[in-house]
């Protein structure tokens, strides 16, 4: 029996050998695995279901829900580590974000007309809305102010060359929208259509999108998510909340 003082470090050694010589060497060991659980981080409500079904069980799962995000704890009994998360914070698609990016900016004529053109599937009565902008190139000098008609469309007085007349542009276009990310809820989404009148002589018309009631369609889009989440996983624990 031999005791070993090494720093602070103090452990006995009762060893038997056959030839009298032991040899001790000393090193660092690997550290011990630590598993802190996985947490995947899904792009669509469709995903989160399918991770959902794959690794949660009804009995032992708790899923939460929000207006940013739904969360799976697949097995809400562990308590000796982190606990496994399935998680889904609700993704815009790529629709809106194209549309986003440009409510409020300034659009000549060309770029309007590029925009319909890119979106031509999406803009409910296409071919009047694209004839009214194209008109535009016809528009030499505007008269008097712009008034609004009853039925929601812009009357401009123009005059080209010698001959005068007006020009009609609704004031509101309708777009078929996808709002969140692989969603199959597809909303009529209402654009508002602003007509800059120019400020001097020479100066063309522009053209102003803008979606003022945007987070109404976006909750509406999140409820619509949500809901098909509900219906996919009746057998499990939804609360409306949010976890840690």
């Amino acid at each position: 029996k031999r005791e070993v003082n090494t720093m602070e470090e103090k452990f006995n050694l009762n060893v038997q050998t056959e030839n009298g010589e032991l040899v001790i060497r000393r090193g660092e060991a690997n550290d011990i695995f630590q598993y802190n659980g996985f947490r995947y981080e899904l792009s669509s409500a469709e995903s989160f279901v399918k991770g959902v079904k794959a690794k949660g069980d009804p009995k032992k799962s708790v899923i939460t829900y929000s207006d940013r995000k739904v969360v799976a704890v697949t097995d809400c009994t562990v308590t000796d580590r982190t606990q496994d998360k399935i998680v889904y914070a609700f993704q815009k698609s790529e629709q809106f974000k194209e549309w986003d990016s440009i409510f409020g900016i300034s659009l000549t004529q060309k770029e309007m007309l590029d925009l319909l053109r890119i979106h031509e599937h999406e803009i409910e009565d296409y071919e009047k809305l694209l004839i009214a902008v194209r008109n535009f190139k016809y528009v030499t000098q505007t008269e008097g102010d712009f008034t609004r008609t009853d039925d929601d469309n812009y009357v401009m007085s123009i005059k080209v060359k010698e001959a005068e007349g007006t020009l009609k542009m609704p004031r509101f276009i309708f777009v078929n929208m996808v709002i969140l990310n692989e969603s199959q809820f597809t909303q009529k989404v209402e654009v508002q259509l602003d007509i800059i009148k120019p400020k001097d002589e020479g100066d063309k018309l522009s053209f102003k999108l803008s979606c003022p009631i945007m987070n109404r369609y976006v909750k509406d889009a999140i409820k619509s998510e949500t809901d098909s989440i509900k219906s996919e996983l009746t057998n499990y624990l939804l609360l409306s909340g949010t976890q840690e």
